[in-house]
């Protein structure tokens, strides 16, 4: 292979250019103190080096976030302190005043302080932070808690919110606590509201006995009040019986026999005390069973969505054995894992869900969005409770049809097996007290069976009223300045005070449960931050071994690429001087 003397100088000074270009980036490296100063030294570093400053930055923030909820929370803990040491005086105060050789004056001296104490700590309830944001308004940061509403009363008119704070990548910190949750601790009174409010035949409802009561709605949810038509009475009778949020009877049937007479009766049961009338034919409810199905709705809105959304409105078909058929709206079979039902259970197909009775062969129902009437009729009512009552004791179940040839309904007892045709409407109210809701026109032949007894549903929601710790004081205020005259107003003195000791109790109780859950978190606070600083210390450590440069062996190759600059330049100059020239002269 033959050089030419061209070749020879370009190789050279391309050489001695590259070692220049070395010797400039070990000399930036140890001026900067930095190996990587560019995406282009090495993109796969780079790439690393972006990464675990992210990393860096997102825990940064945590620490953050843990300065500014530890400095929150230790200011709750100090303002509940000082609250805690209030309320505690407000007792001791509370049974001086319980001393009976106390006069008026001496009570009212005992109010007062107790005045300056209520101003004290509702000045407390409404401590602002830093930021200038209510402490105890929930997620409300800048409504004020505890406004006085001019006659003494504090309402809180903040939320139940807690304001959760990140401090590490998977773990989130309360940062504050609710005036509803430490201050709203105070049970008044136990509460049962009637739903909907505007049944007329409960009235007078009340809570007589408490302890009676929540021992007996324990853990059963809301109660339902359903009053029956008798139907083993030959004239109009009614019972009552309380019945859970799972459908056990609790109480009854019982017997409501001044109702019968027109009149109304007082019912005392398991604490509740309430009056019961008449209700009216329109309050009463009657499930009807139409073509072997009481009624259709959706348990599961999502899968029932989705199922429609794939297959379009579907029929089923029930076969009579157990098993039911289904075909899209295409007509194609659709095939499931489970095609069976049981007669009086409810059957769930894909989110569709139908209380059965028992299915004739051949009976259908098409599942769609928006969901299809069963039936024609829409709802049965008692027009006339004797008329009703009377029939029912007659017939037992009826069951009803309709033909659209003749546009009449036929009649049918079940008890009696009595039969009858070629009925119209008013015939079905006129002689089985009862009216039908149709939806027109009629397109199909069908058949309802009505259930009995008739009767009405109402909900008794359970409930307490609250109180907060600034009420129970102005009460207690207002009772010991009132003079104590006679027997009556000592024994509310006694009744008053014996109250507010057991609320202040209650009110503490809740203090001291706050401000531990406080000190958990504080100590969360701490572990998360140690944590965290020995995650900092791990990811600033893989950092530096990739971008920070090792002193000692960049000034080592940046010696060695001089002395290699050096010989390559010395060796240049010799060669540079070989010429062929040379040796003729």
């Amino acid at each position: 292979m033959r050089i030419s003397t061209r070749q020879a100088f370009l190789t050279s000074i391309a050489n001695m250019q590259n070692s220049q270009t070395k010797l400039a980036d070990l000399q930036n490296q140890l001026s900067t103190g930095k190996k990587l100063n560019k995406p282009s030294d090495d993109p796969v570093a780079a790439a690393q080096v972006v990464k675990l400053n992210r990393e860096l930055a997102q825990t940064e923030k945590f620490q953050d976030n843990i300065d500014v909820t530890q400095r929150r929370l230790e200011l709750e803990e100090t303002v509940l302190d000082s609250i805690n040491t209030s309320v505690t005086r407000m007792r001791e105060l509370t049974i001086q005043a319980g001393n009976g050789t106390l006069g008026d004056a001496d009570r009212k001296s005992i109010a007062t302080e107790l005045k300056g104490l209520i101003d004290y700590t509702a000045g407390l309830m409404n401590t602002q932070d830093a930021q200038g944001e209510y402490l105890f308004a929930g997620s409300k940061g800048f409504t004020k808690p505890y406004p006085e509403d001019g006659t003494g009363k504090f309402s809180y008119a903040g939320d139940d919110g807690q304001r959760m704070i990140q401090i590490a990548p998977d773990l989130f910190v309360p940062s504050n606590d609710s005036g509803q949750y430490l201050f709203e601790a105070v049970s008044d009174k136990v509460t049962v509201s009637v739903l909907p409010p505007s049944d007329t035949f409960i009235s007078d409802l009340s809570v007589e006995y408490e302890d009676k009561f929540l021992e007996f709605s324990k853990n059963k949810g809301d109660l339902h009040m359903e009053v029956l038509l008798d139907s083993n009475s030959a004239t109009p009778a009614y019972q009552y019986q309380l019945v859970d949020s799972s459908g056990n009877v609790l109480q009854g049937p019982n017997n409501l026999p001044d109702v019968t007479a027109g009149g109304s009766e007082t019912v005392r049961t398991d604490g509740l005390k309430f009056t019961l009338s008449a209700p009216a034919a329109s309050d009463f409810d009657i499930d009807f069973q139409a073509s072997g199905m009481h009624k259709l709705d959706v348990a599961d809105p999502a899968a029932a969505q989705a199922f429609f959304d794939k297959y379009g409105e579907v029929t089923l078909t029930f076969n009579g054995q157990g098993r039911f058929d289904l075909l899209d709206a295409d007509g194609k079979p659709v095939v499931l894992d489970d095609q069976t039902y049981i007669n009086g259970n409810d059957l769930v197909v894909e989110g569709f869900r139908m209380s059965l009775d028992a299915p004739a062969t051949g009976d259908s129902v098409k599942l769609g969005i928006p969901l299809q009437p069963l039936s024609p009729v829409t709802d049965v009512s008692v027009n006339n409770v004797s008329t009703y009552s009377a029939a029912v004791d007659t017939h037992g179940q009826f069951k009803i049809s309709y033909s659209p040839a003749t546009s009449s309904y036929s009649f049918e007892g079940l008890k009696s097996g009595a039969t009858a045709t070629g009925l119209s409407a008013t015939d079905l109210r006129n002689n089985y007290g009862i009216t039908l809701t149709e939806t027109t026109p009629v397109k199909e032949n069908y058949t309802i069976t009505l259930e009995v007894p008739a009767k009405t549903d109402t909900v008794l929601r359970q409930g307490t009223e609250r109180q907060n710790v600034l009420d129970v004081a102005s009460e207690l205020v207002t009772v010991l300045e009132t003079p104590v005259v006679g027997k009556t107003e000592r024994d509310a003195l006694s009744d008053a005070i014996a109250e507010s000791i057991d609320k202040f109790k209650v009110v503490e109780e809740r203090n001291v449960e706050a401000r531990t859950a406080i000190g958990a978190r504080i100590n969360s606070l701490d572990d998360t931050r140690t944590a965290n600083e020995d995650y900092k210390l791990f990811t600033q450590t893989a950092l530096s071994s990739i971008e920070d440069v090792d002193f000692a062996e960049a000034a080592s190759e940046l010696q060695l690429e001089q002395a290699v600059l050096q010989a390559a330049q010395a060796s240049f100059v010799r060669i540079s001087e070989l010429s062929l020239f040379n040796f003729i002269r």
